[in-house]
């Protein structure tokens, strides 16, 4: 994981979680996550770190319902706010690469590649790029893949 590899991501995290627990009531706590997703603190780091506290929560029967409902809401508020913020090319070729028929593909890439508003319309969403786009995200999706590789194989 490149999110536990940089100490500073995890600090930065780590803080921000406990910017979240402060809060004093439900409405404050929401206020506080949307404030950190307009600041862009809810990237990997910060997923992973509500992940692991949720699930310490969890797993136990020392804490009260109560402190396990408010750790929930907090980690699927954090996940819905780091999906929205995913670039629209990483949502369509994950949307894409699902599909189940190279045919089904091929269509999909072309809706995707037909100019248009990006907008969500409850159920669906409705996504465009260019090809070019497109085809950055994958190279940057690579190269990064590809120093991982490199990283954890020496």
């Amino acid at each position: 994981d490149s999110a536990t590899g940089d100490e500073d991501k995890v600090l930065e995290a780590h803080h921000s979680l406990d910017f979240l627990l402060e809060a004093e009531t439900a409405e404050d706590l929401q206020g506080r996550l949307d404030s950190l997703s307009r600041r862009g603190k809810i990237d990997p780091a910060f997923m992973m770190m509500s992940a692991k506290a949720y699930a310490g929560v969890r797993q136990t029967d020392m804490v009260e319902e109560e402190v396990k409902d408010v750790m929930y809401h907090l980690y699927q508020q954090a996940k819905e706010s780091f999906l929205r913020d995913t670039p629209a090319e990483i949502r369509i070729l994950k949307y894409v690469l699902n599909l189940p028929s190279l045919r089904e593909r091929r269509d999909a890439l072309r809706e995707a590649f037909t100019p248009g508003a990006n907008y969500d319309a409850g159920d669906s969403e409705f996504l465009s790029t260019t090809p070019d786009a497109l085809l950055d995200v994958v190279d940057a999706l690579l190269f990064t893949y590809e120093r991982q590789r490199l990283h954890y194989s020496h």
